[in-house]
């Protein structure tokens, strides 16, 4: 444009513009409304910034673990998935609140073997139980949340006994382990669904706290894993970052409010076409959600002391007090699982190539 190519044109316009439109001088019908200006401001304000003012993210600096290209270079044409989608294997990761100021978070991995590359996951849910029912916007109380918990579960294993289709349930039993009490003592049990058919307790008979609790409760299932932050904190995040060095980690495309998303569809002919698929509520939900994911993660940083003996992982000094990292949380608890799952499996290959009848004497 500045060298005079009529054929192009660039002006910063800000939300004011489309907000308050004029035709010759005289106001027009708004383009946007400014409720969706201002929720988007209100759940991730570093996007409503970015996409209503134009003031563009920029990373800072070697500190920041995950820089926003690396993202960027993960976001794929996925659609949310809340429950079973065909040969789908799930695990799903909860950080529950301990607090009023916390968010207790429910994210779900869609993990997928590819022949090239092996075990990849898709983060394909993300939801902060809230009391929709409170004006205030305080979280569920940990009754409903187990509620909300089972149900999901159920929802991503679908018709298959249980639980098939879920690989694993990992909780973050908090750094005193107050998650214990409140959701593995009460997972323990059999229960019992809506349409009251019976159903499998939960037990991490790896938890020294559950140590011989398998007699106890012989018919409960050992997907449950509690990961303490204390311990694993800083384990789970290098494996984070080595994920997603390798692109192992997908994540859908940002979610730009309009009610829809297109995703890419394969044609009779092998071509490959894009639809645009209308959202329910709730996979909205799912999606902005899934965004404020983002900018959790590319808001950690690593800290290092004097002399570089140890390192410690949190949210930037300017980010602390104005965004949360439960959604980080669950992220890298997913992320560990994953990193396990790939280590077995190069593991388990190297052992199946293995020529046993090398060591035979004839």
């Amino acid at each position: 444009m500045f060298l005079g190519n009529r054929n192009y044109f660039c002006a910063d316009i800000p939300c004011d513009i489309p907000l308050a439109p004029l035709i010759d001088g005289k106001p027009a019908p708004p383009l946007l409304q400014q409720e969706k200006v201002d929720s988007v401001m209100r759940t991730n304000r570093e996007k409503g910034l970015r996409e209503y003012y134009n003031r563009f993210q920029k990373d800072a600096g070697e500190s920041q673990i995950i820089k926003w290209g690396q993202i960027r270079r993960n976001e794929t044409l996925l659609f949310p998935e809340l429950s079973y989608t065909y040969g789908g294997k799930y695990i799903i990761a909860f950080d529950p609140a301990r607090s009023m100021g916390d968010n207790s978070i429910v994210t779900a991995m869609k993990l997928i073997e590819d022949e090239n590359i092996g075990w990849y996951g898709e983060i394909v849910n993300c939801t902060n139980l809230i009391d929709i029912g409170n004006k205030k916007g305080y979280k569920m109380s940990t009754p409903d949340q187990i509620k909300f918990l089972k149900e999901t579960i159920l929802n991503y294993n679908g018709k298959a006994p249980d639980y098939e289709n879920i690989l694993g349930l990992l909780i973050d039993p908090g750094a005193g382990g107050g998650g214990i009490t409140a959701y593995g003592d009460n997972l323990l049990e059999d229960w019992k669904d809506k349409k009251g058919l019976n159903h499998k307790g939960f037990l991490d008979q790896d938890y020294d706290l559950y140590e011989g609790y398998q007699k106890k409760y012989p018919n409960a299932s050992n997907v449950l894993s509690f990961l303490s932050p204390h311990k694993l904190r800083t384990q789970m995040v290098d494996e984070f970052i080595e994920l997603m060095g390798l692109d192992l980690i997908k994540f859908p495309k940002e979610y730009d409010n309009k009610g829809y998303i297109s995703i890419s569809e394969e044609g009779k002919n092998g071509e490959v076409k894009l639809k645009n698929k209308t959202l329910t509520m709730e996979e909205e939900i799912s999606l902005i959600n899934l965004d404020i994911l983002k900018t959790e993660i590319t808001s950690i940083h690593k800290f290092e002391n004097a002399e570089g003996t140890s390192k410690t992982y949190k949210l930037s000094k300017e980010k602390e007090k104005k965004i949360h990292d439960d959604r980080f949380y669950t992220i890298i608890m997913l992320s560990h699982f994953l990193y396990d799952l790939r280590r077995k499996n190069v593991t388990g290959k190297k052992n199946n190539n293995i020529d046993w009848m090398s060591y035979c004497l004839y």
